[in-house]
């Protein structure tokens, strides 16, 4: 169950992190782009690694990147 809650949660922040990242790169903002580029790999390395090794973990990674996307874009940022 812990391994679905850390894929929940790095999916989401995933997704997250990839709308501030769009964000920062519509507005010009190329340090900005540039941080959140980065932590994009982090967070993808991450969920990737976890839901090779389990494909149930597939489940969490989808409500995760719906709901990171979803808060993302309704709170503005």
């Amino acid at each position: 169950m812990t391994t679905w809650l850390i894929t929940f949660v790095a999916v989401f922040a995933l997704d997250f992190i990839w709308v501030q990242y769009t964000m920062a790169t519509a507005n010009h903002q190329p340090y900005r782009a540039a941080f959140w580029s980065a932590w994009i790999y982090v967070a993808g390395g991450l969920s990737t690694i976890l839901y090779i090794n389990d494909h149930w973990l597939l489940i969490p990674a989808i409500v995760g990147a719906m709901s990171g996307t979803f808060l993302s874009v309704k709170t503005g940022g």
